[in-house]
């Protein structure tokens, strides 16, 4: 669905220009939840796990947009079964969200590894 890409990119442009008038105006004062890459042991092990199942070929774990892309042409693929089996172990292997305020850290930091951004 077209519209559907369209309303979550602007919903993630909204997100984007929030955090940089937060991050210009208000450092001290604004508190952000991001997500971590991957820890290297369970993204090696969920590597592991895709090969087992046949998936090995068909999931890529260099980084989240390349995760995204890849569940997304899975679930496409009308394979519910496989995407199931993938979602369901990926999800158990990321990390917890984290709470930071700018001031505290690097905006390198700033991540979130789901959406690549």
């Amino acid at each position: 669905m077209p519209s559907k890409y369209l309303v979550e990119e602007y919903m993630l442009l909204a997100n984007i220009l929030i955090a940089e008038h937060l991050y210009k105006y208000c450092k001290d004062k604004t508190l952000l939840r991001v997500h971590p890459d991957l820890e290297n042991e369970k993204k090696t092990k969920l590597k592991e796990f895709f090969e087992k199942v046949g998936l090995g070929q068909m999931i890529d774990l260099t980084n989240g947009k390349t995760v995204s892309v890849s569940l997304e042409t899975l679930r496409d693929s009308g394979d519910s079964a496989k995407f199931n089996v993938a979602m369901r172990k990926f999800l158990t292997c990321l990390q917890c969200a984290k709470y930071m305020c700018i001031n505290d850290s690097e905006p390198s930091m700033y991540q979130h590894y789901g959406l690549s951004f």
